[in-house]
């Protein structure tokens, strides 16, 4: 029987979303509009950046939040992500040891979304930024014209979470649709299987093209135990060198091992979990929720159940719940 541990003394919680008002909730994603109609309690918790999240987090432990964007909604509207930027700014100066903010960029105009990221970054004050791993368009971010962003995060020494992006009506009729609900099939083109599919691939073009070659101290987060990569991990690097003609330097192996970081957004399992620390560091995972799409209360009672698991000892159940994250984003909670 594995030694019950003691709940660790604080939680930094990561991929914890909102929306602005600069931005809206996603009414104009058609994928987001069906989502918000089909869950309005997770629809008003988004807009709420103040006493009823506060009180949400409270009840279920978590010491500070990373506020973020809702994906799929920033990124082709400059404007609106520098509006976003300074109300998720002006959240974390309200409650400065509650909040942090990751800011949202137009990655569908790299120039700019390097620019906003040193605003946001030096004078709001954002830990890093949250993007999109695509455009709406299917898009990646493997081109040399994405690149200034990179750049920019790796001279700024903040991370870019790259979050899945909303999939088109189009896309889940083709792909996704099957003889079930249409809620089902955007089940499928979402949470159940696609979108962390697309965001892992997002990663892997990014080794292929050679990005961290280019920038190798480049720090990269990926949500939901590490968005499918971990189980393909060796393959993707095995199949790389025998395809790569001589490219990447840096497979998605060594990648991994230094310039990513992962969080257990939505993924509540010991099963999980114990596949992901197989081939990641422990001192590279950390605490997630989706809220408000997920309760946080499933979060709480993962750690708790973490605790009791044998998977971590006592100095890693800390690191994992809020150190590693501490030391990220370069924050005291």
């Amino acid at each position: 029987m594995a030694l019950q541990l003691t709940p660790p003394k604080k939680i930094i919680a990561l991929e914890e979303h909102s929306a602005l008002t600069s931005l809206g909730a996603g009414e104009s994603v058609p994928f987001y509009a069906h989502a918000l109609a089909t869950f309005p309690a997770a629809a008003a918790k988004l807009f709420d950046l103040g006493a009823g999240r506060l009180h949400d987090m409270d009840a279920a432990g978590i010491t500070l939040q990373v506020l973020s964007c809702t994906a799929g909604v920033g990124v082709s509207n400059p404007d609106g992500c520098r509006g976003a930027n300074d109300e998720l700014a002006a959240a974390a100066r309200t409650h400065p040891s509650r909040f942090a903010a990751f800011a949202v960029l137009p990655m569908a105009f790299p120039e700019a979304a390097a620019a906003e990221l040193e605003r946001a970054v030096s004078e709001l004050g954002c830990v890093g930024a949250l993007v999109d791993a695509r455009l709406p368009d299917g898009t990646h971010y493997d081109a040399p014209a994405y690149w200034p962003v990179f750049a920019t995060a790796e001279r700024l020494g903040v991370p870019l979470y790259l979050h899945p992006a909303p999939p088109s009506p189009e896309e889940i009729a083709a792909r996704y649709a099957g003889h079930y609900s249409p809620r089902m099939a955007a089940g499928l083109a979402s949470g159940g299987w696609a979108w962390h599919a697309d965001a892992g691939l997002g990663f892997l073009k990014m080794c292929a093209a050679g990005v961290f070659d280019a920038y190798p101290k480049l720090k990269i987060v990926l949500g939901h135990n590490g968005e499918m990569v971990p189980a393909m991990l060796e393959r993707a690097s095995a199949t790389m060198r025998k395809f790569g003609d001589g490219g990447p330097k840096r497979m998605p192996r060594e990648v991994w091992d230094e310039n990513v970081w992962v969080t257990t957004t939505g993924m509540y399992t010991m099963e999980s979990f114990a596949m992901l620390l197989k081939v990641t560091k422990v001192e590279r995972v950390m605490f997630g929720t989706d809220y408000p799409y997920d309760d946080l209360r499933e979060g709480q009672e993962f750690v708790k159940a973490l605790a009791g698991s044998g998977l971590l000892t006592q100095d890693e159940l800390e690191d994992f719940a809020w150190r590693n994250a501490e030391k990220l984003l370069d924050i005291a909670v």
